[in-house]
């Protein structure tokens, strides 16, 4: 189902026929990756009832309320990249006790850029029996992780353990999010944002700050110039719904953040330019925008 998301190419792991990669199994032949420098995440049976990762709560439910700003000079007391919970999807029709893998697929967010498919792998297979794993990566030109992927179980029980004991998880200068994956749907189409005029100095905390309020940040991507690593100005940032993104660019569009001298220009971002320009390759640093609003890679066929 998920062999390409949103244009996105990946490989995956899949457990040899009729085999279980469970709790006690070790990876599947050729798959001897050092994960000594990752912490060990605790098991379900280590953890009681009321414990949770990295001192937070990450199985809690955040409750948020949108608000406008015509600046950007105050944070925001809340915002939606906090992890989310497994109650607070039970009405989105992917979550336990929906027909189909909804309940078993999930999404892992904020992978470590250098974390690779088996390191993944090992971490989630400690959670329960995997049928496959993905991580999503550019495989067609530089293999840069685009940090995340999605981890499908054999059953439920599994799922609903690694959400409580990954969901929050620190690894490295991240924080794992870990939730059930949506199927494809019209539902979240334009919900990935094209942002320029930013500042050069711009974090991914600071991104955060400014469109968090707005709703629940899934993915979010700062363009760096090859040569320097310096932050360009540029960034997309992925909500969960269409109507987030839309209240976003309404409250951001034309608006001068905290720490820049330029108004910032926040556009639905077409998919196929947003994967070509996430890696900033040189030949196709030249964005145009059409007249529906959307931004586009010129000399892009589509």
């Amino acid at each position: 189902m998920y062999s390409k998301m949103n244009g996105y190419p990946s490989s995956s792991f899949r457990s040899s026929s009729g085999r279980l990669w469970g709790m006690s199994h070790s990876l599947p032949s050729g798959m001897d990756a050092d994960f000594s420098s990752y912490s060990r995440p605790r098991l379900y049976g280590d953890m009681p009832s009321s414990s949770t990762f990295g001192g937070g709560n990450p199985s809690t439910p955040h409750h948020h309320h949108h608000h406008h700003h015509n600046h950007l000079s105050q944070p925001a007391s809340h915002h939606h990249t906090s992890s989310s919970s497994t109650s607070s999807l039970t009405g989105m029709n992917f979550g336990p006790g929906s027909s189909g893998t909804a309940g078993t697929n999930l999404i892992v967010n904020y992978l470590p850029q250098d974390m690779t498919e088996r390191e993944m792998y090992s971490m989630f297979s400690a959670m329960g029996p995997i049928e496959s794993c993905r991580l999503m990566r550019d495989l067609k030109q530089t293999g840069y992780s685009y940090g995340f992927g999605f981890v499908n179980y054999l059953n439920e029980e599994a799922a609903q353990r690694a959400i409580k004991c990954l969901n929050g998880y620190p690894l490295r200068n991240k924080r794992l999010k870990v939730s059930y994956a949506r199927p494809q749907s019209d539902d979240i189409k334009e919900t990935n944002l094209y942002i320029t005029n930013l500042p050069r100095t711009i974090t991914e905390e600071q991104l955060d700050i400014i469109f968090g309020k707005y709703g629940t940040i899934v993915q979010k991507n700062i363009l760096r110039d090859k040569l320097t690593g310096q932050p360009r100005g540029v960034a997309f940032v992925r909500f969960n719904k269409r109507e987030e993104a839309q209240e976003a660019i309404s409250a951001l569009n034309n608006v001068i953040p905290q720490g820049g001298n330029q108004p910032l220009i926040v556009r639905v971002a077409e998919d196929h330019g947003r994967a070509k320009a996430a890696l900033y390759v040189p030949s196709y640093n030249s964005i145009v925008h059409n007249n529906r609003g959307r931004v586009r890679m010129r000399n892009t066929p589509y």
